[in-house]
């Protein structure tokens, strides 16, 4: 059961969002019963040029946990919950606080500042297999964050240049985190040794830099640059042992992107840029045995496509893109250490296609196809064999199609397909593919009253099977996804 509520009000440059809600569900798998809560508020100014605001969120849930199942049960029981998991659950908390101000300080200049606050709590008792003993997981985060841009639109400069437009922004940012992550190993729920006991910081600033040039109308350019630098320490309280962030030095991520309208119906684009990647907890830090510092991991991409748009009922959008990361890392998954794995030099290619149709007023039809691979190119030292091989987890396709048909203002039907293929467990490709779905929803809208609407869905309406795989080392981990389902909801505008 889901219940909520939004609501807005304002008058006299005064506005006010607010939102509640509530979902209950007991899961389709055995032992998956959990609780949602979220509420929102948003509260703004605007006058005199300036526009004020202050957000709160606040998320909790609290929920039992289903477990992995093995490959065999998977097929024959997916809807059951090992033994072993009877104690597995957890309870998450997430508070957040921003403020913004936003405004003219000149015709030609323009300001906006943002300072937020995030708090994060997080308490799980989790355990994957028979084979291994549960775990109570607690984690702790606090990220403090602000950011202030300037923007100048010289109307002068731009003409005396013969530019149609040109408009340059700058700003500076830092983002700051204090974390703790504990580890115990646990029988239902009853503690036993402590595994973990970190608490560490980490700091990243940036200043960033870009300029919007038009040539002309039909030619948009926008070159830009990033400079970050990282700082942090940790500490293992556990051993008494301080270790301070690597060194990675100051990070440099230039841009570029260029917008050409060739003609009303017909507009083609190219971007390229640069940004980074560090380790998560641990992994971001030089730890002994570990002496030198790590780099980070830079990624490089460019995409290029076009956006045709023959007439008023037909869109089509299609682009093709690489992505290559020097030193790819990926969090080592249910290691107490909390490092992360190097998987080397990696490179990403994919097309994306999306068309739109408006055959008729009271009809939509739309549809998006991705096409992707990911490789090894160059495999740590410590890894020969992943060379050549895929990356674990990712699709080479996927595949989203639906139909929108309005017969008049009362009725609203709707089909919606979801497909996406297989995908290699791990780096090796030795473990097979899993995860390939091709999934069928069923939608119907009632407005049967000016305020009230009513709709219906059937989920997965062919009752397909899915399911989310991966491999502990020693074999394959299955969680099933959901069956055919039917579900309601009533809609009210007050």
């Amino acid at each position: 059961m889901e219940l909520a509520h939004a609501g807005a009000l304002s008058a006299d440059g005064v506005s006010l969002n607010l939102f509640a809600g509530h979902k209950t569900s007991d899961g389709w798998r055995d032992h998956a019963a959990s609780t949602r809560q979220a509420l929102s508020l948003r509260l703004g100014h605007a006058g005199d040029g300036w526009t004020r605001s202050l957000s709160l969120r606040y998320f909790e849930h609290e929920a039992d946990e289903p477990g992995y199942l093995v490959r065999s049960v998977a097929q024959s029981a997916p809807s059951s919950s090992p033994a072993y998991v009877a104690t597995d659950g957890g309870r998450r908390h997430t508070v957040q606080a921003a403020v913004q101000l936003e405004g003219a300080l000149s015709p030609e200049l323009g300001s906006s500042s943002r300072f937020h606050v995030n708090r994060f709590s997080d308490d799980r008792w989790v355990r994957f297999s028979a084979a291994v003993s549960q775990q109570e997981r607690l984690t702790s985060e606090t990220h403090v964050g602000a950011a202030t841009t300037l923007s100048w639109r010289p109307r002068r400069l731009a003409s005396r240049a013969g530019l149609h437009d040109l408009a340059l922004q700058g700003g500076v940012d830092i983002e700051s985190q204090d974390n703790i992550s504990q580890r115990y190993t646990t029988v239902d729920r009853v503690r036993g040794t402590q595994t973990r006991d970190q608490a560490y910081t980490l700091h990243v600033a940036g200043v960033h830099a870009q300029a919007l040039v038009q040539p002309t109308p039909t030619l948009r350019l926008v070159p830009g640059w990033r400079l970050d630098r990282v700082a942090g320490h940790f500490t293992n309280r556990l051993t008494g042992v301080e270790s301070p962030v690597n060194g990675y030095g100051t990070i440099s991520q230039p841009k570029m992107s260029l917008l050409w309208q060739v003609q009303p119906q017909l507009a083609l684009h190219a971007n390229w840029g640069r940004t980074f990647q560090i380790g998560t907890e641990a992994a971001a830090y030089k730890i002994p045995p570990r002496q030198a510092d790590l780099k980070p991991s830079i990624n490089e991409g460019w995409e290029t496509g076009l956006r045709f748009t023959p007439d008023e009922a037909t869109t089509l959008r299609l682009a093709v893109w690489q992505q290559t990361a020097t030193d790819e890392v990926r969090r080592r998954l249910n290691d107490p250490s909390g490092d992360s794995d190097n998987i080397g030099a990696t490179r990403r290619r994919g097309a994306d296609l999306q068309l739109r149709l408006l055959p008729a007023a009271t009809l939509e039809l739309w549809s998006a196809l991705t096409l992707q691979k990911a490789i090894i190119v160059t495999p740590d030292p410590s890894a020969p064999a992943t060379q050549g091989k895929e990356i674990d987890h990712v699709p080479r396709r996927m595949v989203q199609a639906g139909v929108n048909w309005m017969p008049n203002e009362v009725w609203r039907l709707s089909a919606e397909l979801q497909s996406q293929g297989d995908y290699f467990l791990e780096r090796t490709n030795s473990t097979g593919r899993f995860g390939g779905f091709t999934v069928l929803n069923l939608g119907t809208s009632w407005q049967f009253s000016p305020r009230l609407r009513l709709e219906a869905w059937v989920r997965n309406a062919t009752d397909r099977r899915t399911e989310y795989v991966w491999h502990d080392g020693t074999q394959s981990l299955h969680s099933p996804g959901a069956p055919r389902s039917v579900s309601f909801a009533l809609r009210s505008d007050l």
